[in-house]
């Protein structure tokens, strides 16, 4: 995944932990493979496909428009955080980006695992 722009490592990361396919994925947004082939290799997408992928995901689309470059961080309204997750979130834009993918490992494994004890 290292060629990856930030937002096809976004969805390829997204759809390995929800054990589907990118082009499932692309499907059920009522987008095309070819959509998703094309974002996977570095196209810029549309505004509606980031909508419709958000939505679909689950994510707020604020997070997928910056990975897509159309804003920055700055742009971006943070809405009412609670405090802990303020600091969660602060604490993150310090990881190393390099280590940034064992984080997402650790919380994926832990989140699984309180699902299975419930």
């Amino acid at each position: 995944m290292a060629d990856l722009t930030p937002l096809a490592r976004f969805i390829e990361e997204w759809v390995d932990a929800h054990g589907i396919t990118g082009s499932a994925l692309f499907k059920k947004a009522g987008l095309s493979n070819a959509l998703y082939s094309s974002t996977k290799s570095g196209a810029e997408p549309r505004p509606q496909t980031i909508r419709a992928l958000a939505e679909v995901m689950d994510v707020d689309q604020g997070v997928l428009f910056l990975l897509a470059g159309y804003v920055s961080e700055e742009q971006l309204e943070v809405r009412s955080l609670e405090p802990e997750d303020q600091i969660i979130l602060s604490l993150w834009k310090k990881v190393d980006p390099a280590n940034q993918s064992l984080v997402k490992t650790l919380l994926r494994t832990s989140a699984l695992r309180d699902e299975e004890i419930i």
